[in-house]
């Protein structure tokens, strides 16, 4: 990690992980973060990094269903967005926006199959991008009460880009399946000393 001036930071990360007997190809990933506004801790920040994952021991040998045939996940991610957090002694507020875009190549994606169970396989190719928001905000009231509520919406695009697997092949430029273009949660909690009373909404679309 490397400083140049005051309020920029740079810093680059290399990864090397083995998996059975190899060694994966080495990940690189580079961060950039430069403060706004020091008084809110306003920060933008922006990365990019590859990505390369190995199936794990279910998407393998997962009994019914495991596919000894996968292929490593592997491609590119572009990531960026701005941070704030602004604390007083009775209130805290906090959010973050970010937005990346993603490349992925042999996707794996868990899917029924003929014979009744699911089955996980490879894609060709997945464009996966959008927008992630969070925020969080927290009130210290008199007589140990606290009321904290929390926000977060999701945009999550993931195309299909493989070819066609047959002329009538409708899932080819359209959004993966069990994968939800929007998702929100909404959270309310409100505490006195020890008790604390929580109440949750979350919204997926199809």
């Amino acid at each position: 990690k490397y400083r140049t001036v005051k309020n920029l930071s740079l810093s680059a990360i290399l990864r090397e992980e083995c998996y059975r007997r190899d060694f994966v190809p080495v990940i690189p990933a580079l961060f950039a973060e430069y403060v706004i506004h020091r008084p809110w801790n306003l920060v933008v920040k922006a990365s990019v990094a590859r990505n390369y994952r190995y199936p794990s021991m279910d998407d393998l040998y997962y009994t019914p269903g495991g596919n000894p045939n996968l292929r490593p996940e592997r491609g590119i991610t572009y990531d960026g967005g701005l941070e704030c957090r602004i604390e007083k002694k009775r209130y805290l507020l906090s959010a973050n926006l970010s937005v990346f875009d993603s490349y992925i190549t042999d996707w794996i994606l868990w899917t029924p199959n003929a014979k009744g169970y699911w089955q996980p396989s490879n894609l060709k190719k997945v464009h996966n991008y959008g927008t992630e928001m969070t925020a969080t905000t927290m009130v210290r009231m008199k007589h140990h009460w606290k009321l904290t509520l929390t926000g977060n919406y999701a945009f999550t695009p993931s195309i299909n880009k493989s070819e066609r697997l047959a002329d009538n092949d409708a899932s080819y430029g359209k959004q993966l399946v069990y994968v939800p273009r929007h998702s929100t949660n909404l959270s309310g909690r409100l505490s006195w000393k020890t008790w604390t009373l929580t109440y949750q909404w979350t919204h997926y679309s199809e």
